[in-house]
């Protein structure tokens, strides 16, 4: 049981620096072009260069802006800001596809992070809230409810060796009543709390005996 003592905790990470920068997005108001016309490659007050159709200065419908810093936005706008529809690249390795609502990923999208982990699902406001899934180059898999970015809701967490929790989590540790099946032929059924077995809980061994009583963070009691 050394995984279930060491290692539970979700490795959800990778993914922390990206979300903060998604977050970071904002609205970027095309103010100085005073124009209305259909512009290739025009420079704005901020250095940014826009693609797209201006109306009072602002770009509108589908279009594109290159920023100074090198990030990309191909999509749809509203007065300037993302909006509907698009792509957000950035020159770090990040990239979100998806819908947008004032400036910020709000919706259904997708999240690629620069070491290609993967996150699909529901986004508001610029933050992971809702049903989605993340996968890891490295073989693991999260699938399930996510509150504010973290892990916290019902969901299952696949290890790369086929190992697998099914049940509560909270801040991407298990917590609630759940059920681990290790790849070694053991499993456990009941409670947990931070990750550890807690409360009324079953442990099955490989060969099917069983250990059926109130653990305390990971400790059964008499039995």
């Amino acid at each position: 049981m050394m995984r279930w003592l060491s290692a539970l905790k979700i490795p959800i990470g990778i993914l922390i620096t990206v979300l903060m920068a998604v977050c970071a997005l904002h609205a970027f108001g095309v103010i100085s072009l005073n124009t209305d016309k259909q512009v290739t490659g025009a420079k704005d007050s901020f250095g940014d260069t826009l693609t797209g159709t201006l109306k009072d200065g602002s770009l509108v419908g589908d279009g594109a802006i290159i920023l100074q810093n090198g990030d990309r936005y191909e999509g749809h706008f509203d007065q300037g800001v993302f909006a509907g529809s698009g792509t957000y690249t950035a020159k770090a390795g990040w990239v979100y596809k998806g819908e947008f609502q004032d400036g910020k990923p709000d919706g259904e999208g997708q999240l690629t992070a620069k070491g290609g982990a993967v996150y699909k699902g529901k986004f508001s406001a610029g933050v992971i809230a809702g049903t989605g899934t993340l996968t890891n180059p490295k073989g693991w898999n999260y699938a399930g409810v996510w509150t504010e970015g973290a892990v916290t809701g019902a969901g299952t967490f696949t290890w790369k060796d086929g190992s697998v929790y099914k049940g509560g989590f909270k801040d991407g540790l298990a917590s609630g009543t759940g059920s681990y099946r290790d790849a070694g032929g053991w499993s456990y059924q009941g409670g947990f709390l931070a990750g550890k077995f807690d409360g009324k809980g079953v442990l099955t061994f490989k060969n099917k005996e069983k250990i059926d009583t109130t653990w305390t963070a990971g400790v059964p009691g008499k039995y």
